[in-house]
């Protein structure tokens, strides 16, 4: 419990002694949504970026159903090696990318094209539909009404949105093979103020596996 107020602090999301909720704490408490995102809300309204975060938010609520399962290994080295070539800025860049194009489509009633969209880039559809639903939730929640008279982000401004809201997620390297692909890492959750949780492998899309060599350190959400 005590790392766990530690964590919060960290965020932002209380300050004082006994913990006081501050603005990130109050977006959190208000749209019952994770501390984290509740960070990268408070951020992106500093630079007048929220109704694009909203969208990010809603893909990463939802980033391990995003995209389509598959045990076939071909099928999941398709699926990383069409993420990197759809964003250079990382996973959630690639699906906040194929999420804002589907919705677009959708917008304008191009129902089939949107399929289309979704069946060429491995989209899952109700991966797709839960993140749609989560915006609309969050916009609602904050009154938001101008989203489509704002460009999409860059693969950097997502990037730093997330840095903003996921500094303290680490993993390092405990094993495993001497590829991406084979890596082992152990969770750390709470920049180490929280015990390791478990053990896992870089997901399948991650950009991440078009590097030589795996890294020590690694951030996720």
């Amino acid at each position: 419990v005590k790392s766990s107020w530690q964590v919060l602090r960290l965020l932002g999301a209380v300050e004082g002694t006994p913990g006081k909720l501050t603005q990130v704490g109050r977006i959190a408490a208000d749209l019952q949504i994770d501390p984290r995102w509740a960070k990268m809300l408070e951020v992106a309204g500093t630079r007048d970026l929220l109704p694009q975060a909203v969208e990010v938010v809603a893909v990463m609520s939802v980033s391990s159903s995003f995209l389509r399962r598959s045990s076939d290994p071909e099928t999941r080295q398709a699926i990383s090696a069409h993420l990197q070539r759809t964003a250079s800025g990382g996973d959630i860049a690639s699906m906040y990318s194929l999420f804002r194009q589907w919705s677009q489509l959708r917008e304008d009633r191009r129902l089939n094209d949107a399929n289309a969209l979704a069946s060429t880039n491995y989209i899952a559809k109700r991966g797709v539909a839960a993140a749609a639903s989560t915006a609309t939730d969050l916009r609602r929640d904050l009154m938001i009404t101008d989203k489509s008279a704002k460009p999409a982000l860059s693969d950097s401004q997502v990037f730093d949105l997330i840095l903003s809201s996921c500094f303290l997620n680490l993993a390092d390297r405990v094993g495993g093979g001497n590829t991406c692909r084979d890596a082992v890492y152990r969770v750390i959750p709470g920049g180490g103020l929280m015990e390791a949780v478990d053990t896992a492998c870089i997901f399948p899309g991650s950009t991440v596996l078009g590097l030589s060599e795996p890294p020590d350190l690694v951030c996720f959400l």
